[in-house]
């Protein structure tokens, strides 16, 4: 796919990864719908192939804003054509963006593709309660949540809020049908405060299964896969998020035995998730010990929870499934939020040590 940074000078046209006038090469039918994609110029979770599929069902065209973008915002949006495109689409972070918000309101169809809402109920987040009050007074906008809790909640704040689940980026993870030498095993961050939970619980079982706690190098996919591929047991930690992250379906991709947090209901109704079918859920760390050892006595059903899961993930939760998912929930036409009272904006909006 074809990416663009914008640089300090005025930028020309974005650069389009579309394939024709309807989303696919001689297709007849009415035109179809053209998004542009605004995107974190660095990420450790590209969305390459998310883009790359939605490009196949309409015209996508797609800039990346690095950080003098993220610094300057409102000049930054000023210098782009948004009356060309139908939505505009922005894979971005609203903590990121800060108090610079108010200069989305200027961006019209618009669609915010927020991976960190889960933050929303997480207490020790400085964003703990403070999303939904962001978005409201954006204005005109849908919002795009990738938990159902979040959605719901949202949704009965008066705003416009759909939610698209993180799924695995299949062109960057797969099993790579190798040797495992790593029995139990944890890899991604628990040092930022928003962790604090799950790095209690890791600690809690550490010792009893012997986990390896592993970090790669931020964008080293391919380093990651190979890490994944070395792992018997994936231990996901997800405490309190509300929602599957990206990591589970990685690990379920890379053929791990999947050990998660289990979150809502509604969570693993919607993903097609099953209790000891696709992975082993757990509510706290005696379960967890409990459900590893059985598995880890058991490699036959081990082996078949591995398969199911990686099956089913492959089926259902990548990247390009997201994307067609994605084109059908930014079609409706978007409704405006409904405006915040003036007690909201004095406690979500002008408090002091929020926007420290």
């Amino acid at each position: 796919m074809n990416k663009r940074t914008i640089k300090h000078e005025p930028p020309s046209p974005p650069e389009s990864v579309s394939c024709g006038e309807t989303g696919q090469p001689g297709a007849e039918g009415p035109p179809a719908m053209k998004v542009l994609v605004i995107a974190k110029g660095k990420t450790g979770i590209p969305q390459t192939t998310l883009w790359e599929a939605l490009g196949r069902l309409c015209r996508v065209e797609m800039v990346e804003f690095g950080e003098w973008e993220m610094a300057h915002y409102a000049e930054a949006l000023r210098r782009l054509d948004f009356s060309r495109y139908d939505r505009v689409v922005l894979d971005q972070n609203i903590r990121r963006i800060g108090r610079q918000y108010p200069a989305l309101r200027a961006v019209p169809n618009l669609v915010f593709l927020e991976q960190d809402a889960c933050q929303h109920f997480i207490p020790e987040s400085r964003w703990h309660g403070r999303y939904e009050a962001v978005f409201r007074d954006i204005g005109r906008l849908r919002v795009v949540v990738s938990n159902r809790t979040c959605e719901a909640a949202f949704r009965r704040g008066g705003l416009d809020c759909v939610c698209l689940a993180k799924a695995v980026d299949e062109k960057a993870i797969q099993n790579l049908h190798q040797p495992r030498d790593i029995v139990f095993g944890y890899v991604g961050r628990v040092n930022h405060a928003v962790y604090t939970r799950r790095r209690a619980l890791l600690e809690q079982v550490r010792t009893p299964l012997g986990l390896e706690m592993l970090r790669t190098e931020s964008g080293d996919t391919a380093g990651y896969n190979r890490l994944l591929n070395r792992m018997r047991f994936f231990v996901s930690a997800d405490v309190g998020m509300n929602e599957y992250m990206f990591k589970n379906f990685e690990a379920m991709a890379a053929g791990c035995v999947l050990l998660a947090q289990r979150q809502p209901a509604l969570e693993q109704e919607a993903l097609g998730f099953l209790d000891m079918e696709h992975l082993a859920l757990y509510e706290d760390a005696r379960e967890l010990i409990e459900k590893a050892e059985r598995l880890r006595r058991d490699p036959a059903l081990a082996d078949r929870i591995a398969a199911r899961g990686q099956a089913l993930v492959l089926d259902r939760h990548t990247m390009s499934r997201r994307a067609a998912e994605l084109h059908d929930l930014i079609q409706p036409p978007i409704r405006s939020a409904r405006a915040l009272s003036f007690a909201e904006r004095v406690r979500h909006l002008w408090s002091r040590p929020f926007w420290r």
